[in-house]
């Protein structure tokens, strides 16, 4: 999917209970959401052939 989509249309889509939306992590570049942790990443911040740089991050949950 290329269009941009609400968060809010995006889970529910998804079908999410309020208490998991609540939980759901987001990885933002200033007003963009970059990645949904653990579900979606948005198709502008992807890795292309085309792509010079990559920011590695590591992400880890202790419970």
């Amino acid at each position: 999917m290329n269009q941009k989509k609400k968060l809010s249309d995006y889970f529910i889509d998804k079908k999410l209970p309020i208490h998991q939306k609540n939980k759901k992590l987001l990885l933002m570049n200033g007003e963009d959401i970059v990645w949904i942790l653990g579900d979606r990443l948005d198709h502008r911040y992807r890795i292309t052939p085309n792509t010079t740089s990559v920011l590695k991050m590591k992400w880890e949950v202790y419970e």
